[in-house]
């Protein structure tokens, strides 16, 4: 199973929190890769940059290191991608959530995610 981590288990893997289910945290333990949309930081950064999420500035450093490193795997957004979340059905209200819901289905990767909007998506969800 190849795996990519969804915006939330990105957050969570990070700080080690116990929001991570034992299926999702025993599938990351698992991995040899953890691919990584990034969307998802974008996503993340927005929300630190209007007040959503509370980060101290020395995240991002300690997050852009650890992605850069194994079992890390950045994807890149290729211009497929965009026309294929563009048109992906709104089963998913966030725009952030449908592009990384076509890459992992252009992929063919399982998405580690708590959102069961996913599961409208022809994608694997684990949690």
């Amino acid at each position: 199973m190849t795996l990519m981590l969804d915006s939330a288990v990105l957050m969570w893997w990070q700080f080690n929190s116990p929001r991570l289910s034992a299926g999702a945290r025993a599938a990351l333990d698992a991995a040899q890769v953890l691919h990584v949309s990034p969307v998802s930081v974008w996503e993340l950064a927005i929300k630190a940059g209007i007040g959503k999420l509370p980060v101290e500035a020395e995240f991002w450093p300690a997050l852009t290191a650890r992605l850069r490193s194994a079992p890390f795997a950045l994807v890149d957004i290729s211009l497929e991608d965009a026309i294929s979340a563009g048109f992906l059905p709104r089963h998913h209200g966030d725009p952030f959530d449908r592009l990384i819901a076509a890459q992992a289905m252009a992929r063919g990767f399982s998405l580690v995610s708590p959102d069961a909007a996913f599961d409208a998506y022809a994608i694997e969800r684990v949690w």
